[in-house]
């Protein structure tokens, strides 16, 4: 990551002044939508096999 942010940034000044102005917006995807994405994922997920596995204990029983 050292070596990469050389590549990028002329120097600290530039760095900080990006990390300041743009990082905020550049974050949010991956710290508000990607994360609740996943989460509705996992509850859509884990109700469908909710209902499936009742499916199954009720026909296991008969």
């Amino acid at each position: 990551m050292a070596l990469y942010s050389i590549i990028i940034h002329k120097d600290a000044a530039e760095m900080v002044e990006w990390a300041n102005k743009i990082y905020p917006y550049y974050a949010i995807p991956f710290q508000i939508f990607i994360p609740v994405i996943v989460w509705i994922t996992a509850e859509i997920k884990s109700k469908l096999s909710g209902k499936s596995n009742k499916t199954k204990d009720v026909t296991a029983k008969n």
